[in-house]
């Protein structure tokens, strides 16, 4: 078994009340193996509302995941669309910047919408990252679904 992959310092947060996507600092550091973390909140800084981050865990790999943005994903019904983003990021080969990633996802589904502002905020390692998750969750559920 690997080392696990760092978990980000920062992570995209939508506020409860306003609807302000931003990036906050991480209250879990260093890296581990499963490990699952949900219903965790902080401040918003535009309104002081309450904002949540998103539900993540690190699976038996280290290898970190979104929940709820890998839940949204499976939800998606066709196949075909399925089938074009995952050659598009194929295509792309890491050559894929966070705006790209956030349009291609609400081309597949306009439901992804919700998360296109926190996608746009997100380091480039983490798009490399979450591009590269999502090509292998991708391949996984279009196999599944033949």
């Amino acid at each position: 078994m690997g080392l696990p992959e760092q978990i980000p310092n920062v992570l995209p947060c939508e506020c409860l009340v306003c609807g302000y996507s931003f990036l906050a600092r991480n209250p879990i550091g260093g890296s581990g193996y499963n490990i699952r973390v949900s219903n965790v909140s902080t401040n918003c800084p535009r309104c002081g509302g309450t904002a949540k981050y998103p539900d993540w865990h690190t699976d038996e790999a280290g290898t970190f995941h979104f929940d709820e943005f890998f839940n949204q994903l499976s939800k998606v019904r066709d196949t075909q669309k399925l089938r074009l983003v995952k050659e598009n990021l194929e295509a792309a080969n890491e050559n894929f910047s966070a705006e790209e990633l956030a349009e291609a996802l609400v081309e597949l589904d306009p439901s992804f919408s919700r998360f296109t502002e926190a996608i746009k905020k997100l380091p480039a390692s983490t798009i490399l990252t979450l591009v590269s998750m999502l090509f292998t969750f991708l391949a996984l559920i279009i196999t599944y679904r033949k």
